[in-house]
């Protein structure tokens, strides 16, 4: 289903890690129209809050385990609130995302495989590449996808495949996802904020 154009061009990034990914999105932003105007983090360690700092966007940090998550939810609610993103984009949020708090937004998701497979709990990070190459894949990617109440089971909007070798190892995988993330993602966000969500490839 196409997306109607909301003319909002901001997105909030929710990151768990090193904030690679991240950096790339800003970097990519004006080529493909869109604002970062915040970042949300789940640990007060990661990288990612450095990469914030560096563009200078606000930062929210939430408690997401089972005794922070109702005063995480509130919190994270008004910040979204603030923000007033047109989009919610996970790009290596390890936690359970609580939806429906960015009003009009949808949320989306970069998983580093070729969903169905290699999804759901548990399957993050090099995890992931891990199992894709213990199953001896000749093929893995990225995949993008609507975030729901599941982990990795909402409606898949984009993915891209990547052609492995047999003499490829895990962080050879990852490195080869890693890069046909960062050219589909800021393509799909382009595509989302321009209603054009049919055309994401």
């Amino acid at each position: 289903m196409t997306t109607p154009h909301n003319y909002n061009q901001k997105i909030v990034v929710a990151v768990s890690g090193k904030g690679r990914l991240l950096e790339s999105l800003f970097e990519s932003s004006s080529r493909f129209n869109y604002v970062i105007c915040g970042v949300i983090v789940s640990n007060d360690y990661c990288g990612a809050i450095e990469v914030a700092k560096s563009h200078q966007v606000p930062i929210f940090f939430g408690d997401y385990s089972q005794q922070g998550l109702a005063d995480t939810v509130e919190k994270q609610r008004k910040f979204l609130q603030n923000c007033a993103p047109g989009l919610v984009v996970l790009a290596g949020f390890l936690k359970k995302f609580p939806v429906g708090l960015g009003g009009d937004a949808l949320t989306i998701n970069i998983h580093p495989s070729l969903l169905p497979k290699y999804g759901g709990p548990g399957f993050y990070g090099m995890k992931v590449h891990e199992a894709v190459w213990a199953a001896k894949e000749n093929h893995s990617g990225a995949t993008i996808h609507i975030v729901n109440d599941k982990y990795d089971e909402g409606r898949i909007v984009a993915q891209s495949r990547v052609a492995l070798e047999a003499s490829d190892t895990p962080a050879d995988i990852a490195s080869k996802v890693f890069e046909i993330e960062k050219q589909l993602l800021p393509k799909v966000i382009e595509k989302i904020l321009a209603g054009t969500l049919d055309d994401a490839k």
